[in-house]
């Protein structure tokens, strides 16, 4: 079994390498790293090159596509693997991680995805919470029936299932249904829930595999983002009422819980906002009837 990693590159030399050694110890070898760098002109590029040099399942590709979901999608169509997972350039993973997957894969190869926690630590590899993305629900499950879990964990627990980082993904699978990251931000958000539905089978282990770093000049902790991250999460929004809510196709207890996850979701981010964006957002959520919870 081959696995594969794809990996957005940009000004992230002081995290990079953290990151590509897990990548290169991986108890398991059979495996492929794709790095797309979007120009980067802090050493980020000089030090994949090096790298590049030294193992030869390291292939590098320069873009200057703007977007970390456009970034994704190139990657992905480089890829020659059966299961692929995304990576942050500034986050790590746990070195047996593929071993893990590949003893599950061995005994059963059907699995369109493979969840796997997380945990969320600082710069200095302090972890700052060890439950956000942790689920209690540890099988075999069809797609909506673990989405729907899913969903009820972000609402009763606010655990997190949306970063694609937490998930390997079957390339046969991805391909067949013509999956493709956003352009817009929030690009996880906008494609998580379409993969999790559409599974025919996911396998959802109790192993930490993922640590998620927080550093303040990250593109998800720019303050200057925030509300351009709460437009675009409006545009996801808007696209799952379309495709699922106003989809007659499922179940009304499947809709409402996945109907609440999203209003959630908005005002969530309505919450992380400054006062004067508030006012703004407040409009579009108003709009929307996302108000099953209180402000």
């Amino acid at each position: 079994m081959k696995f594969g990693f794809v990996i957005p590159l940009f000004n992230t030399v002081d995290y990079f390498e953290k990151c590509l050694l897990t990548l290169i110890n991986q108890t398991y070898k059979n495996f492929e790293i794709i790095i797309v760098d979007n120009y980067s002109n802090d050493g980020s590029y000089e030090l994949a090159k090096k790298y590049a040099k030294i193992y030869n399942n390291i292939k590098i590709f320069r873009t200057k596509i703007v977007g970390v979901g456009a970034i994704r999608n190139l990657g992905i169509k480089k890829l020659n693997c059966d299961y692929f997972i995304t990576i942050d350039s500034d986050d790590y993973i746990n070195e047996n991680l593929l071993g893990v997957l590949n003893e599950h894969v061995l005994k059963n190869s059907s699995f369109d995805m493979i969840r796997f926690n997380a945990v969320k630590v600082d710069s200095n590899r302090v972890i700052l919470d060890d439950k956000m993305f942790k689920t209690c629900y540890n099988g075999i499950y069809s797609g909506i029936n673990f989405l729907n879990i899913m969903c009820n964990e972000f609402i009763d627990e606010n655990k997190i299932f949306g970063p694609s980082w937490l998930y390997a993904i079957k390339l046969k699978y991805y391909k067949k249904n013509k999956f493709k990251f956003s352009k817009l931000l929030q690009e996880d958000f906008g494609i998580m829930s379409f993969l999790l539905l559409k599974s025919k089978s996911i396998l959802s282990i109790d192993f930490l595999g993922y640590y998620y770093v927080q550093r303040n000049n990250s593109i998800t902790n720019k303050k200057d983002n925030k509300y351009l991250k709460a437009i675009h999460l409006l545009s996801h929004y808007d696209n799952y009422i379309n495709k699922i809510i106003n989809n007659k196709g499922y179940n009304k207890t499947f809709k409402n819980t996945f109907k609440q996850y999203l209003d959630l979701t908005l005002i969530k981010k309505y919450n992380s906002l400054n006062e004067i964006d508030k006012k703004a957002y407040y409009k579009e959520l108003k709009k929307r009837g996302a108000f099953e919870k209180k402000l």
